[in-house]
Formats: C-alpha cells, structure tokens, sequence
C-alpha cells in the first residue's frame, strides 16, 4: 500500500510495535553520497510503500520509531541500515538478518545471492 497524506494516520495506528518485519530501501543510486526516497516494510501481514515525494521524511521518521521492531529481515543489511540512519535518523537496536549472509551461509558455493536468484533457487518464486 502506498502511504498517501490521506491514509497516513491510519496507517500509523495500525503499525504494531515490537513485530518481526521485512525492510528494504529505494535510493537514487549506490553509493554513500546518495539517498534514500522511499521505505518498504512488510509486518507479515501489510505492505506499506513510504515515499518522501509522497509524504515527508519527518512522517517516515515517525513511523519507524512507532514501529520499532524486535527484528528486522533485510537483503543487504548494511546498505539499507547507513541510508535509513541517515535519511530518518533511526538506528535499529535489535535482532537484524540478512538474508545475503543468510544466503551464503547455506551454500558458499554459488557465485551470487541476490533477492531474486535465492526466491528462484529456494522457492521457485521470481522477486
């Protein structure tokens, strides 16, 4: 769901704190210099699209100290945690997983570890 001015508030009082959820960030680009536009989250339950072209980066701020999870799954922990910092000022102080770590830890073998490739080789699914 894209969280739009007008469901903002609603969408605020239906962040659970404390959950397990699913984060991952939309940038300009690569590189430490560039910033982040948007947060996805996904609670297990609800997809939420933050934009700040959408709704201000002091909203997306809000809502991710409301949501302040107990852990937290990404695909490239280290990126996303700098530009979330950076961008929202939040730093996370819980359980974080990475399921590129994740990955590599399974099969050290394989020459990628990608989102996508992992869905394919370990669900049959496509990102």
């Amino acid at each position: 769901m894209l969280v739009t001015p007008e469901v903002y508030a609603a969408v605020i009082t239906q962040l659970v704190p404390n959950q397990v959820v699913a984060l991952d960030t939309e940038t300009y680009g690569l590189l430490e210099t560039d910033r982040p536009f948007a947060l996805s989250v996904y609670d297990g339950t609800n997809s939420y699209y933050f934009d700040n072209r959408v709704i201000s980066n002091k909203q997306i701020s809000v809502a991710l100290h409301k949501l302040n999870p107990r852990h937290v799954i990404y695909q490239n922990a280290k990126f996303d945690m700098r530009m979330i910092e950076k961008e929202w000022n939040y730093k996370f102080d819980c359980l974080l997983s990475d399921t590129e770590v994740l990955g590599r830890l399974v099969r050290n073998d394989l020459m990628r570890y990608s989102l996508d490739f992992q869905a394919k080789l370990y669900l049959d699914e496509h990102k």
